[in-house]
């Protein structure tokens, strides 16, 4: 972690979704605050409909300082347009769980006082960068970015997915599998851990790979540091093309005979630590998903 001496904040841009803040009382609340403080606040809507078209725009123009309000999903979206840039993150929750935005409603000005005042630390998350190319041509893309997972399925929901997995080249895996899903430790608390996955603290390095319900007993998740190459191929005995999706946005085809390329980003994904009860992440697991709960010591017996 890195500490701000003095904090430059000059130009904030509040990200939020209409559907968790339809009257825009939270967003005018940050803004009134910071913008009594001296502070240059634009707002953009994270609209998923149309694939988030105003967060694009804004990044001809990144500012100091992204605060998201919204869930978790919000925090993702606006993750992937702007985490380029190295635009430090934090979020007010106005989801469900938040474990990325940790920011309750009941502290939003308490907190916004201690970013002004500088009284934070940044934490790096680690990114995915997510590529397609045809396994003989070897015909790249441009990477998305994932923070939390990438996860690849059929199309078809009746039918099972058939995948080869290679780690730096090597043969490890052939899945026939409802899917399988290749996370950071920032999304092991996601789909991951629903799917059996093991969770991971975010200062880990190391990325998880799970299938999803695999027609094999032997087939477990498996824990790779993260400095391998991943790859996965849709083989020939799959009925339907496969999909994949990034940060559980949008599902793209992973036709068969093409390989999707998974590997770590150079680019990190900045988000402000107040290093708190409330940011600790074994406070979350406890707080968030009621963690190894014994329900002994809850009944007393």
């Amino acid at each position: 972690m890195i500490a701000y001496d003095e904090p430059k904040f000059e130009k904030i841009l509040i990200v939020t979704k209409e559907s968790t803040d339809p009257d825009g009382l939270y967003t005018q609340k940050v803004k009134g605050f910071l913008t009594s403080a001296g502070v240059n606040v634009r707002t953009a809507v994270a609209n998923f409909g149309d694939g988030c078209k105003s967060l694009h725009e804004e990044r001809h123009n990144p500012p100091d300082l992204i605060i998201v309000i919204g869930g978790d999903g919000t925090f993702l979206r606006a993750a992937q347009s702007f985490a380029p840039a190295k635009v430090p993150m934090v979020g007010v929750n106005r989801g469900n769980l938040g474990f990325l935005t940790r920011i309750e409603t009941t502290a939003i000005q308490s907190y916004l006082q201690r970013i002004l005042q500088g009284d934070f630390k940044i934490e790096d998350r680690l990114l995915l960068d997510v590529t397609t190319a045809k396994t003989k041509k070897k015909r790249h893309h441009e990477p998305l970015l994932a923070l939390n997972d990438v996860v690849i399925k059929t199309n078809h929901p009746s039918q099972m997915a058939r995948m080869q997995l290679f780690i730096d080249d090597f043969p490890v895996a052939s899945y026939d599998a409802d899917g399988l899903i290749i996370s950071t430790p920032t999304g092991s608390t996601a789909y991951n851990l629903a799917a059996g996955g093991p969770v991971i603290a975010p200062d880990v390095q190391a990325l998880v790979l799970t299938p999803i319900c695999p027609h094999s007993l032997s087939t477990k998740p498996i824990v790779v540091p993260i400095g391998v190459k991943i790859r996965v191929e849709s083989v020939q005995r799959n009925l339907y093309p496969l999909v994949y999706s990034v940060d559980g946005q949008d599902c793209l085809p992973l036709e068969i005979g093409n390989g999707l390329m998974i590997q770590c980003s150079e680019t990190t994904l900045q988000m402000l630590n107040f290093e708190q009860a409330e940011d600790n992440f074994y406070w979350l697991l406890k707080q968030k998903l009621a963690w190894a709960s014994n329900p002994r010591v809850q009944l007393n017996v």
